[in-house]
């Protein structure tokens, strides 16, 4: 159960990262994809 959950958990956090990464993270970072939110894929 716990290999499922993490797996489905990565692919949503991964699509809904990346979509909103490509348009508020390189804007509210300046250019740094890392320092955008940190908090966010730990």
């Amino acid at each position: 159960m716990g290999g499922a959950g993490q797996a489905h958990a990565s692919r949503g956090d991964r699509r809904l990262d990346g979509r909103r990464a490509r348009r508020g993270r390189r804007r509210r970072s300046g250019g740094r994809p890392s320092a955008g939110r940190p908090e966010g894929r730990g």
